[in-house]
């Protein structure tokens, strides 16, 4: 590991330390994002080295072709396991660093993981494809070997020119230190001292005493001026209204805010991943991974077509109902507000009368929910078919299009209109960092009977915790929910 920063990155550290302004280093996705493609071609080369070496080496010399194919099978299915199982621990998100301890463990976990389903599925399914031809145990063996020792091997090459980089100043991860005491000043030497880290710091000027809302603004400015990747925060036991507001303010822009311990010297030799014996506590993390973002939103996009297919008779029956009973329009378009504030058309099956937007205002002392949302339980505006549909939520099957388009997801937050946007508090807009879905835990656990802080402490809880399992549970409750027709009107 190369331990001497560079003259430049020592000229932009000392800067950062003294408060001068500093000059923002070039910050964009690094290698990750390559990496996926990496790792294939590696592992493909680790196979068809493995085969080709085979008779070479002695190792089985005699496959035959049922057995080469099974094992192109299994080797197949071993790739694929390994590839998803390093996306969704995080290996491919842009701007994830390399680690030689953390990326060997995961690595090997990943490889071990996948190696024990492939084994198991052939087993599963022996005689299924292939025929009962089993390749030998050695060939298995050096088809799984030779791969894993080349991805460890690609990972320790990427190791090395990630600290190159760093060195030159290249893809620098910007920290933005709020304190003014001794514990921030200990944490910009360390960030001195360990230019490896790829980090740069900036201590913030802004001056608490003069006020909260003076502070949040100095503050907010300074996030736009020095667009930091994560915030620090170092400040002292009777702060804790302003680090509240800071947590707020960062993570509604989706910064990872992190607290700096009152006492670190002790921890210098334990190995905390990234800040080397600094144990810095996570508070916000910007939510759900971009490899597994993408996932979900690429299988989201499938199966969203796919039940546009399935659906075709349901969508037409509907189409001739609400046309029978009062003509068109039969869809219904509202600008809604999406993810980090993106405004879009989400498409519904109209339930209304084609001036309900118009009454909406001589109805409002009507509404039944709190918060800056509308809700009638016995809306006038509602048409007979309308009602049906909306009590069986089929008026909500459109929005499969929003899905397909990638404007929504099958599963997130609820998707605003702007005008309720406008009223939301700093600590509701952290609901607009997830891609609104069709259904979600505010949707499975009460829907309309829920008050609007509940909504949105539920789809906090969503966004903070997402993942793949999640999300299934929350579609399997989806159709139980519907089928008890509760909360719906």
């Amino acid at each position: 590991m190369i331990d001497d920063a560079s003259p430049a990155d020592s000229h932009r550290a000392q800067a950062a330390v003294q408060g001068r302004p500093v000059p923002l280093p070039e910050y964009a996705p690094d290698a990750r994002r390559h990496l996926l493609l990496v790792d294939l071609l590696t592992m493909t080369a680790g196979v068809l080295i493995a085969t080709a070496l085979h008779r070479p080496l002695e190792i089985a010399p005699v496959v035959s072709s049922t057995e080469h194919a099974a094992a192109m099978l299994l080797f197949a299915t071993f790739t694929l396991i390994t590839l998803l199982r390093l996306g969704l621990g995080g290996q491919y998100d842009s701007g994830q660093r390399f680690s030689r301890i953390d990326d060997a463990f995961a690595v090997i976990r990943a490889t071990f993981i996948a190696a024990a389903i492939a084994v198991f599925l052939r087993v599963l399914t022996e005689g299924f494809f292939l025929g009962t031809g089993q390749p030998p145990r050695d060939y298995i063996a050096v088809g799984f070997v030779l791969p894993v020792t080349l991805l460890l091997i690609v990972r320790l090459l990427g190791h090395r020119m990630q600290i190159a980089a760093f060195h030159s100043g290249r893809y620098l991860a910007r920290t933005l230190v709020v304190g003014s005491g001794p514990r921030a000043d200990r944490f910009m030497e360390r960030l001195v001292a360990r230019p490896h880290l790829g980090m740069i710091g900036k201590r913030s000027e802004a001056d608490v005493s003069v006020g909260l809302s003076q502070y949040m603004a100095e503050f907010t400015r300074e996030l736009e001026e020095f667009e930091p990747d994560e915030v620090i925060l170092a400040l002292e036991d009777d702060q804790g209204a302003v680090r509240e507001a800071i947590v707020r303010d960062a993570s509604f822009k989706g910064i990872d805010v992190k607290v700096l311990p009152e006492v670190f010297e002790n921890y210098v030799d334990m190995p905390f991943p990234r800040y080397e014996g600094i144990p810095v506590t996570t508070i916000f993390e910007t939510p759900g991974r971009r490899f597994s973002r993408s996932l979900k939103h690429g299988l989201d996009r499938v199966f969203a077509l796919l039940l546009l297919i399935v659906l075709t008779p349901l969508l037409l029956a509907i189409t001739c109902a609400i046309w029978l009973e009062d003509r068109t329009p039969i869809i219904f378009a509202q600008e809604r507000v999406g993810e980090r504030g993106k405004r879009f058309l989400l498409r519904k099956f109209r339930t209304m009368g084609v001036d309900a937007e118009a009454r909406r205002k001589e109805l409002e002392s009507s509404n039944e929910a709190d918060g800056p949302i509308f809700k009638m339980r016995a809306d006038p505006r509602v048409t007979r078919v309308g009602r049906v549909l909306r009590r069986t939520s089929l008026d909500e099957l459109p929005q499969l299009w929003n899905v397909a388009f990638g404007e929504m997801s099958l599963v997130g937050p609820r998707p605003p209109l702007a005008s309720e946007v406008d009223e939301y508090r700093t600590e509701h807009r952290r609901r607009l960092l997830a891609r609104p879905g069709m259904t979600g835990l505010w949707q499975v656990s009460g829907r309309s009977e829920t008050t609007f802080d509940e909504m949105v402490r539920l789809d906090l809880v969503y966004i903070e915790n997402m993942s793949f399992w999640f999300d299934l549970k929350i579609l399997v409750r989806t159709v139980v929910v519907l089928l008890r027709r509760r909360g719906a009107y």
